[in-house]
């Protein structure tokens, strides 16, 4: 429970960690989870943030930093991260993001309650990685899509992309499964090279495959891969990955971050404010999972992070 230093503000708690919140905030700052849309009923989630928990010898560390950017007025991107207690078996972490379709109307509360479905069903234990990761998108599309599939003034129903990513301890190594649907990006950045998990689902420029009640393919396609080295897992919307859109650029921006980042959140938050240098042209959302050993290494120059 939460200490007599710690006590909630205006009756706002995390469910997740316990840590005190405020009125108005969509997610935890202790720890990134989401604090439900009854905490914030405009669901603007205007203010950035950035946050990351875990042990780094054991589980491996996540953290999550969202931002408005400088040229949007609301913010319609939604993360968060999540982890099993310490002495669950098998350790588990999960990762939800998505970018809220901004010419849709309730964008930013499409992927709110994306987020918000998704991150229990992906830390289920119960299932499978793999399931686990269909059952989160499932569960995702059927919020989003209970959100309205018409709208009073003719705009296109709520809509949003996603990206959901399960890493389960195995052994002395990691499983890592994922799925998504839309333009936001899952990476793996191992040791001299990032690796594109994904593939925007686009067509002409425009969206095929989303989240909604007019998602017409709502079925995710999904990666895998067994994790035996150190490496970084990351999942951006493309307020980021569109300043740095080849793997190798992003790779480059990345590892030259690293080496002034005192923590995983802090070079979440450092990624967001380099995309925002860049332009902040839109929404800025970016979830990290670091394998055991690679987060102890940042704000070095070694080979740890590169």
């Amino acid at each position: 429970m939460a200490s007599d230093l710690e006590q909630p503000v205006d009756g706002v708690q995390c469910s997740q960690c316990e840590a005190p919140g405020k009125r108005g905030d969509n997610w935890c700052e202790a720890c990134g989870a989401p604090l439900g849309p009854s905490n914030n009923p405009a669901s603007t989630q205007s203010a950035a943030f950035s946050a990351g928990f875990g042990a780094d010898d054991d589980a491996g560390v996540v953290a999550v930093a969202v931002d408005r950017g400088r040229q949007r007025a609301e913010n319609q991107d939604a993360a968060a991260v999540s982890q099993t207690p310490p002495a669950t078996d098998p350790i588990r972490s999960a990762v939800v993001l998505c970018d809220g379709v901004a010419s849709t109307e309730g964008a930013g509360s499409a992927a709110t309650v994306a987020v918000e479905r998704g991150i229990p069903v992906a830390l289920d234990g119960g299932l499978s990685p793999e399931h686990a990761v269909s059952a989160a998108v499932a569960d995702a599309q059927q919020a989003v899509g209970a959100l309205g599939a018409e709208t009073a003034s003719g705009i296109e129903p709520p809509s949003s992309t996603v990206v959901v990513a399960v890493v389960q301890r195995d052994g002395e190594v990691f499983r890592l499964d994922g799925g998504w649907l839309g333009d936001s990006r899952a990476y793996w950045l191992g040791s001299g090279d990032a690796e594109l998990l994904t593939t925007d689902h686009e067509i002409g420029g425009a969206l095929s495959r989303w989240l909604g009640a007019d998602s017409i393919d709502p079925e995710p396609d999904h990666f895998s891969r067994t994790i035996d080295t150190p490496g970084l897992l990351l999942v951006c919307s493309d307020g980021l990955w569109r300043y740095a859109p080849a793997p190798h650029e992003l790779y480059s921006v990345v590892t030259g971050l690293a080496r002034e980042a005192t923590s995983l959140a802090d070079l979440a938050h450092r990624l967001v404010e380099w995309a925002n240098t860049a332009g902040g042209h839109d929404n800025i959302s970016v979830a990290l999972w670091a394998s055991p050993g690679w987060a102890g290494s940042l704000g070095t120059s070694g080979e740890e992070t590169q």
